[in-house]
């Protein structure tokens, strides 16, 4: 009977250095902290294609920016005290159609908070959300009807950019091929939480290997064959993340994902702790750096940060802080 206690015991020992092991594998460029040293700062492209002067907008689009709840940046991702930041989303109407870029928190964690959440997560990542706060509930509040949504563009496939993805029943949902394979391969272990969109009826997956390039970026994708709105490729934080450049009607628009989380990453060219591949993020990071620079009245929305957007006619806040 000893020497069965022991053989467990030995047993359950070596199951716990396995587990922390794996664990630290798995999470070690969000345990560790970035020595920038080691990082080369790319050169900031100067050169601009299929890019027409003077620039002309898309007449009949307007966007709609929301706020759906906070993610906490601890602080090994901002070298600093942790802060809390808001979780954007984009609701653009055109023709008469209505584009999501993100779909922000799920309206569960209004209920039950990181409990929503797999165990592994929550180590890493802390969420808040009031009620009512979800993208489908703020939306229906000023007329903007969920099922009557065409098009989800999700930029990548991390929760605070996915969880209400199957409220848009109608929708057909964008996503880069990359992206959603990498998710579905390694699943909700990982932190990806498949559940929603398990219910996605019409998936169109972007090759960017199929892509042109477009301003100072090397791959995009024209999404409706205008040039209203253009995907772009600029994988690093995930495997597949995009940005979206959208033509309007006040001037050209970029939202950033969290290529750009904050302003700041931009400003000092950072690459936060966490990135998938810190070097091609950085390598992304310099194209939009390339693309303000070269682009005159670029306005560039960062996935976490709220920009004043006051007296812009072709864009509608629904944030409290600009109400």
């Amino acid at each position: 009977m000893g020497k069965s206690i022991k053989y467990l015991s030995g047993l359950f020992f070596l199951a716990i250095v396995f587990a922390l092991a794996i664990l630290t594998f798995n999470f070690k460029n969000i345990i560790l902290p970035v020595n920038r040293d080691q990082l080369k700062i790319p050169k900031i492209p100067t050169k601009i294609s299929d890019w027409k002067t003077p620039y002309r907008g898309y007449a009949n689009l307007k966007i709609h920016i929301f706020q759906t709840g906070w993610d906490k940046l601890d602080s090994h991702l901002t070298g600093r005290n942790p802060i809390w930041v808001p979780v954007l989303c984009f609701v653009i109407e055109k023709d008469g159609d209505l584009i999501v870029v993100d779909t922000g928190l799920n309206h569960r964690i209004s209920d039950i908070g990181n409990k929503y959440i797999n165990f592994w997560s929550r180590l890493f990542v802390e969420y808040k959300l009031e009620k009512g706060q979800d993208l489908p509930s703020q939306m229906r509040k000023c007329g903007l009807m969920p099922e009557k949504v065409k098009t989800v563009i999700l930029t990548h496939l991390h929760p605070d950019h996915t969880g209400e993805t199957n409220a848009f029943s109608n929708a057909t949902v964008v996503v880069s091929k990359a992206e959603k394979v990498h998710a579905f391969d390694e699943g909700e272990m990982k932190g990806w939480t498949l559940s929603e969109y398990n219910h996605v009826n019409r998936w169109n997956e972007i090759d960017f290997s199929k892509g042109s390039p477009f301003a100072t970026f090397d791959r995009a994708i024209d999404l409706f064959g205008d040039q209203s709105i253009v995907l772009l490729d600029v994988a690093g934080h995930t495997i597949g993340d995009m940005a979206v450049f959208v033509c309007a009607p006040g001037g050209p628009m970029l939202l950033s994902d969290d290529t750009v989380a904050l302003m700041s990453d931009l400003d000092n060219m950072y690459a936060m702790p966490g990135q998938y591949d810190r070097k091609e993020y950085l390598r992304h990071l310099a194209m939009i750096k390339g693309f303000k620079v070269n682009v005159p009245g670029l306005r560039i929305f960062p996935s976490h940060q709220i920009m004043g957007v006051k007296n812009q006619k072709d864009i509608i806040s629904h944030l409290k802080d600009e109400n």
